[in-house]
């Protein structure tokens, strides 16, 4: 009889990391929407956007859980949580756009911790720069799209992503 109760609890154990994952399918772990944040802003961050999946169609939580979540960061930061940011970059730069869109593949990409920049074998270049008066722009020339801290870090992780997608892994500068 104690052979019967191996198959139930080896089918429970198979579910397991299917059920530890989150309503968008990742783990908070796997995660990285929330990077830069520190202190309360990092966990209201991670409960909203991560654990909760508050800006998903399928949210983990009540609408009351995350407006609450919601309302709490903004008072605690005065900035929009960084899931609900968007990065204006590729509306405004033909070559942010360009390399978000794949149509101009990336040769290289450089990433410091308020920086990341790609760049194409001819040397053009897209650059995000999330420092005090945070910008985007192509080349380093105008328009200098200016930013928020949370569409700094919603750009700086669209580069990294972009990037990683077509095979180029980001390196810090020497």
């Amino acid at each position: 009889m104690r052979k019967g109760l191996w198959i139930p609890a080896l089918a429970l154990l198979a579910t397991l990391p299917a059920a530890a994952k989150t309503p968008d399918g990742q783990t908070p772990s796997e995660e990285t929407v929330c990077d830069g944040q520190i202190g309360a802003a990092y966990g209201l961050c991670n409960a909203y956007c991560e654990a909760m999946d508050c800006e998903s169609p399928t949210p983990h939580a009540s609408a009351t859980a995350c407006a609450k979540v919601r309302n709490n960061y903004l008072k605690h930061t005065g900035q929009p949580l960084p899931c609900e940011a968007t990065c204006p970059c590729p509306e405004s730069l033909p070559l942010f756009a360009a390399f978000v869109d794949g149509s101009q593949p990336i040769a290289e990409c450089v990433a410091a911790t308020e920086t990341i920049s790609v760049s194409s074998a001819d040397q053009q270049f897209s650059i995000v720069v999330s420092a005090e008066g945070g910008f985007c722009s192509d080349n380093g020339l105008p328009p200098l799209v200016p930013l928020t801290a949370a569409e700094a870090l919603v750009c700086r992780l669209l580069l990294r992503d972009t990037a990683q997608a077509q095979g180029v892994a980001c390196v810090t500068p020497e």
